[in-house]
């Protein structure tokens, strides 16, 4: 598993943490997915769709949030969404596991889950991107992937 981070000046908590990550789930997705607590973890659902997503976020210290990236395609897409519009709302700046460079958060640079795609696999040709994109995104409901 791989860690990422949200780094700002301001003090939070864990309670703002969670009505902020509502609210990014909210205003990204209304209604069409749903956030809830599953023990330790924030469980996104998908009506419809047997998958949950999971994201472990904790508050690391007063001024660092972290999360627990998991595998898959979407589950990525997703948290890097989700720690992007949480870095803009709190006025910091995202971080990455093994990375020494803090950069801004744009939510809007992976608004749907195309955008995200076609970033992470710009090496692979047109084709081949449109070709497994279809395939990984077939069986989910309109309006969760953008």
């Amino acid at each position: 598993m791989n860690h990422a981070f949200v780094i700002t000046k301001k003090l939070i908590s864990q309670d703002l943490i969670e009505r902020e990550l509502e609210s990014v789930v909210k205003n990204r997705w209304g209604n069409c997915v749903s956030l809830n607590k599953d023990h330790d973890n924030l469980v996104i659902t998908i009506p419809g769709f047997e998958s949950k997503f999971y994201l472990q976020v904790w508050l690391k210290s007063r001024r660092t949030i972290e999360m627990r990236k998991g595998s898959g395609d979407i589950s990525s897409w997703l948290q890097t969404y989700v720690q992007c519009s949480l870095a803009k709302s709190l006025d910091g700046k995202c971080g990455d596991e093994g990375v020494n460079e803090k950069w801004v958060g744009d939510p809007d640079s992976f608004r749907s889950f195309s955008q995200w795609w076609k970033h992470i696999y710009k090496n692979l040709s047109e084709f081949t991107i449109d070709d497994i994109y279809s395939k990984v995104t077939k069986d989910f409901p309109r309006g969760v992937l953008g």
